[in-house]
Parts: structure tokens; sequence; C-alpha cells
């Protein structure tokens, strides 16, 4: 499964916790599970690191289906996604 199908099929349940994020003012762990599971939080790693190494016009629409149904969780997927792409250029 591509990482934006894995997004598409997250997302109703992406906005199903959006009201909770937002009075938590934390992304639900159960969220954080799910993206971490699916590759989203690894998509810019280097396969060689064990990541995704997706195309950014992958990462991109990935990050745009989970916005489709909750912006704050989208920018932590994008935080976290990103962060791993910066990482590996520090190894």
């Amino acid at each position: 499964m591509s990482v934006v199908e894995a997004a598409r099929g997250l997302a109703p349940r992406v906005a199903d916790l959006a009201e909770a994020g937002e009075m938590e003012r934390r992304l639900p762990a159960e969220l954080v599970a799910s993206f971490r599971d699916s590759g989203l939080f690894g998509m810019a790693v280097p396969a060689s690191l064990g990541g995704g190494e997706v195309p950014v016009s992958e990462l991109l629409q990935a990050i745009e289906a989970i916005a489709r149904a909750d912006a704050a969780a989208a920018w932590c997927v994008m935080i976290q996604a990103t962060r791993g792409g910066v990482g590996a250029c520090l190894a």
C-alpha cells in the first residue's frame, strides 16, 4: 500500500479524532501509532536507513489527504516526515 493510500485510508479516523486532539492540545496516541505504523512518519527517510524514501509528490499528496481531515494532524505528519530527511543529511 502506498503512503497516499494509507493516508486516505486513515483520513476518516483522523477526522473523528480531530476534536479530541484540539481539546487535549496534542495528537491522540492512536493517530501517532497509526501514522508511524503506516509509514507516514518515515516518508522522507532514505530506504538505506529503513525509511520510505517516497517521492516528494507522494509525500505532499499523503499530507494533503490527512490535511483534508485535520490540518493540525497533517502538520504533525509533515514535521515528523521531513525531520527524517533532514536527519539523514546529518548522518
